[in-house]
């Protein structure tokens, strides 16, 4: 890469003439590691921002903006590896050194905001993600307008986020805020109205107009098709929205051909499995149970599974989605008794971050009834019956 070898030449003459511990050093260590991660090559950023900390750590250089900037870089990257509680400890870091310059720069007080939500947003601590959300549209409002395309890009986040907590109706206040100052600043055509397109039918399907959902995947699928390279992760995120939106109105034929191209993507650019990759095989195993392939359905499960325990643990909602898909393949194939464990695996862990009024959890509830009843134990039965209302 042209940039990184110009960044470490550059890196060489500067430690030539200043040495290690050089401010001038640390600008360009930061420089490179920004790059790596603009190439999704998390390990090798995560090795500069390391040798950022270490020379501020090493010198007594007075707490600073770029102390603040180091921990940024250094939290995004922990995120991007689901490295979740370092992220969070880095990011509050730099907040706390922002927070408290005797100049307060309101820009990098924003960003550092909507880094440290994303991080709640990403372990489902949905709440402090609208906290620090809000805080960050606060001052977009106050220093852009309300009608920047920075203060949209927000809007459209918390719009997600209502959605995440089951207020599609509120979440599509926001992202119809945001798409109308999106289509009116950068124009409908724009790689931000692609992603709102994509919010816009997530909502949809929160909604189970799935119809709805699919025409605006297939809008945000347009506009990337048209701005992005073949093998761009945005792209295989709308052919997996397109994809699994077929499986769900029945097009089983065309949700494979859409899942399929977005899992070669991801495995085209991600040396190991991801978040992505275990998303992908988590959608096939769902398609083959509704076409009835109960083995394929169960080997993909086992994957994502896999996948999702070895990034983020058992306690993450992504992970009880897929013990929840476990579970309902062994009810298809008439093994109540082993839906239950996973079942109650899935149950805690979306009762904690929805609540336990939410019709995710009633949903639960409602199949652990049924695989009590069907294996005969009719106090358990009850019991969850009278949870799920």
């Amino acid at each position: 890469d042209k940039a990184i070898q110009k960044s470490m030449q550059e890196l060489e003459i500067v430690e030539r003439l200043k040495g290690l511990d050089d401010p001038r050093t640390v600008d360009i260590l930061c420089s490179i590691g920004s790059l790596y991660e603009e190439k999704d090559e998390y390990d090798r950023a995560l090795e500069y921002f390391e040798k950022c900390l270490e020379i501020l750590e090493r010198n007594d250089w007075p707490v600073s903006v770029l102390h603040a900037e180091v921990y940024v870089h250094l939290g995004v990257v922990q995120c991007d590896l689901g490295d979740y509680a370092d992220a969070e400890a880095s990011i509050c870091k730099a907040i706390d050194i922002l927070e408290n310059e005797p100049e307060q720069d309101y820009t990098k007080i924003a960003a550092a905001y909507l880094n440290l939500a994303r991080i709640y947003s990403e372990v489902s601590m949905f709440d402090r993600a609208m906290e620090y959300y809000q805080k960050a549209l606060i001052i977009k409002i106050s220093v852009l307008g309300p009608d920047h395309p920075e203060t949209a890009s927000i809007m459209n986040h918390i719009g997600m986020t209502y959605n995440d907590i089951g207020m599609p109706e509120r979440a599509m206040e926001y992202c119809q805020n945001a798409a109308d100052t999106i289509r009116a600043s950068l124009g409908p055509d724009s790689l931000q109205m692609a992603s709102i397109y994509s919010n816009l039918g997530k909502i949809y399907n929160e909604k189970n107009d799935q119809k709805a959902a699919l025409s605006n995947f297939r809008k945000a699928l347009k506009i990337r098709e048209r701005s992005l390279s073949p093998d761009a992760p945005l792209l295989a995120i709308s052919y997996n929205s397109v994809g699994s939106t077929y499986r769900k109105l029945g097009q089983f034929e065309l949700a494979e051909t859409y899942l399929r191209k977005a899992l070669k993507i991801v495995k085209k650019v991600f040396d190991k499995d991801n978040m992505m990759v275990g998303g992908l095989y988590g959608n096939l195993s769902a398609l083959y149970r509704d076409r009835g392939e109960y083995d394929r359905a169960f080997a993909y499960n086992q994957r994502a599974i896999e996948i999702q325990e070895e990034l983020f643990g058992p306690d993450n909602l992504d992970t009880s989605a897929v013990y929840h898909a476990r579970a309902l393949l062994y009810e298809m194939t008439g093994n109540f008794s082993e839906a239950i464990p996973w079942l109650l695996k899935a149950l805690p862990v979306i009762e904690r971050n929805y609540g336990p009024d939410h019709s995710y959890v009633h949903n639960i509830c409602n199949h652990l009834a049924y695989a009590y009843e069907r294996t005969g134990d009719l106090r358990k039965a009850a019991e969850y019956r009278k949870k799920a209302g």
